[in-house]
């Protein structure tokens, strides 16, 4: 999922930063932020225990992001990596402390108000962090953060409200039973925040409103994913 040519992410409440590891090997330089100082202390921890991640993200074609490898907050994980993936202010820093030497920081940080320069990034990722966050002013300070031609990838969770979500929300279940069985339970580290605050038709409005042109898609998992390319 990640762009040809790209060279920075920001990967945006990036947990105990198994994608950012997943990510670096495809580009120079990857950027975790997250509030939870715990899970960045955890982030930071495995670099020094494991030292770089060996598996990396492919660079191709932004079309078709998945959803399919983090368990869901709020207890629907099953199997899956954490809540996502600055060397810019508090808690970065290119040490190890920080993953740095690895081409990685971990930064503990708030993106609405973290100190990062805008269109500093070739692409910004966030899985399972938004509904942590008030959404509109999320995905506002996202788009400008990114350069122009970047691209944002969100793996969001929304919340069920009507009949039409009932079909979703049943295999959804279902799925998630079977992942259980062949995986095992998967236990979130991270702070959790269930049910989540807007609803599927207000989450796909919203980034329309937001990020015309997006491409918003209702997944597996009680998940949808959004990708959008900053006009060049």
């Amino acid at each position: 999922m990640v762009p040809p040519g790209a060279d920075t992410v920001l990967d945006v409440g990036c947990g105990e930063g198994m994608l950012a590891r997943a990510l670096r090997p495809a580009v120079a330089h990857v950027t975790g932020l997250d509030r939870d100082e715990p899970s960045i202390a955890a982030a930071r921890a495995h670099f020094c225990t494991t030292g770089p991640s060996a598996a990396p993200a492919q660079a191709t074609s932004t079309h078709g992001v998945g959803a399919g490898a983090h368990g869901a907050d709020g207890g629907a994980g099953a199997g899956g990596a954490g809540a996502g993936a600055d060397a810019l202010g508090s808690g970065g820093g290119a040490d190890a402390s920080g993953g740095g030497g690895s081409g990685i920081d971990y930064v503990v940080g708030d993106v609405l108000i973290h100190p990062l320069a805008p269109g500093s990034f070739d692409m910004i990722t966030s899985v399972a962090a938004l509904h942590h966050m008030d959404a509109a002013a999320a995905l506002t300070r996202m788009r400008e953060l990114l350069r122009p031609g970047g691209v944002l990838a969100v793996v969001g969770l929304a919340r069920v409200s009507g009949p039409r979500d009932l079909p979703y929300a049943a295999v959804g279940v279902l799925a998630n039973r079977v992942l259980r069985v062949r995986r095992g339970q998967w236990h979130q580290p991270s702070p959790t925040v269930w049910p989540p605050p807007l609803t599927y038709r207000q989450m796909r409005v919203l980034a329309g409103e937001l990020l015309p042109g997006c491409q918003f898609r209702r997944r597996l998992l009680f998940r949808y994913t959004l990708l959008w390319q900053r006009p060049s």
